[in-house]
């Protein structure tokens, strides 16, 4: 009895430890397939996560175009990936400048930004497209218009179809120096003088824009003076001169007479006015007159005529 018993107890016992044996077998296959699911999950997700998102891969190497582009701040250009291209090649971009541009869109004018801030930190991002080859940026206007640039770029790089091998391109990386409107505007305020009286010294001229590169005439304003009236000391006449002033600097001056005399028949006296006709900085076009007047008012000598006396004796 004592050996069927024990024969029986370790049938049983083995019965139990296969069955626990199993049943940790098949928990650690759930287990296993449960993680290779999740695995999985993650990885789809962030295969697809990196296909959205757009970064520029640098290992596919830089080709960075020179000279360096120059437009005006406020400008609204748009921007080409100029290569050879067929249906289903997809572009990602990056934009960035110093103020960050207002938007960025495709041609039909939807809004292409997926990410970033548009500095050069934190870059506007535009995700792998389908065939965007071009975009439009509106860039900042001039916030404090002056004769410095401020600086940005656009950066693009092509993806082949996954069909033609998804190979990259090089990033073609364009940087850009931006600069303010062409302007001038008279920054000397209107004088008056009586006849005769020193004048002398300058008038000066603000400008803003883009002035050359190391070279004294970056800035280029015409001018006309009328003065008919009015003469110098020595006789000159400034009436219908003409010329221009130049400058690399924010400022030009034109220079004054020594002095004007009142040379009308009917001393009323007089104006000389200079007038500013066109400005251009270092890129072609003119740029845009402000306050184009600078005048002098010269009063006449006022004639007192002779004195007389109600008490005066006549002699015979």
């Amino acid at each position: 009895m004592k050996t069927k018993e024990s024969i029986q107890s370790r049938n049983k016992q083995t019965t139990n430890n296969s069955l626990t044996l199993n049943n940790q077998t098949i928990m650690k296959t759930k287990m296993y397939s449960i993680s290779k699911k999740a695995f999985m999950a993650v990885a789809i997700a962030f295969a697809f996560t990196s296909l959205l998102k757009a970064q520029l891969d640098i290992s596919a190497g830089t080709n960075t175009q020179t000279p360096v582009s120059e437009e005006r701040e406020g400008n609204t250009g748009t921007y080409t990936a100029s290569g050879t291209h067929v249906a289903g090649d997809q572009f990602t971009w990056e934009v960035w400048a110093d103020t960050p541009p207002l938007a960025v869109e495709d041609g039909a004018g939807t809004n292409m930004i997926s990410s970033g801030a548009g500095t050069a930190a934190d870059p506007y991002v535009v995700n792998w497209t389908d065939d965007l080859s071009a975009i439009e940026v509106q860039w900042a206007a001039d916030a404090a218009p002056g004769i410095t640039n401020t600086n940005g770029n656009v950066s693009v790089q092509k993806r082949l179809a996954v069909a033609a091998g998804g190979c990259l391109s090089p990033i073609q990386s364009w940087d850009i120096d931006f600069w303010s409107a062409a302007t001038a505007s008279m920054a000397t305020a209107d004088a008056a003088y009586c006849s005769g009286a020193a004048i002398g010294g300058t008038v000066t001229i603000n400008l803003t824009g883009a002035p050359d590169d190391g070279v004294l005439d970056g800035f280029a304003v015409d001018y006309t003076i009328t003065a008919p009236d009015l003469e110098e000391a020595d006789g000159t006449s400034w009436d219908g001169n003409t010329g221009v002033a130049t400058s690399n600097a924010g400022t030009v001056t034109i220079d004054l007479p020594a002095e004007l005399i009142d040379v009308s028949l009917a001393q009323a006296g007089g104006t000389f006015t200079i007038t500013l006709d066109r400005m251009n900085d270092d890129f072609t076009g003119d740029g845009t007159i402000g306050d184009d007047t600078f005048v002098i008012t010269v009063y006449a000598t006022p004639d007192t005529g002779v004195i007389q006396s109600t008490s005066s004796l006549t002699r015979r």
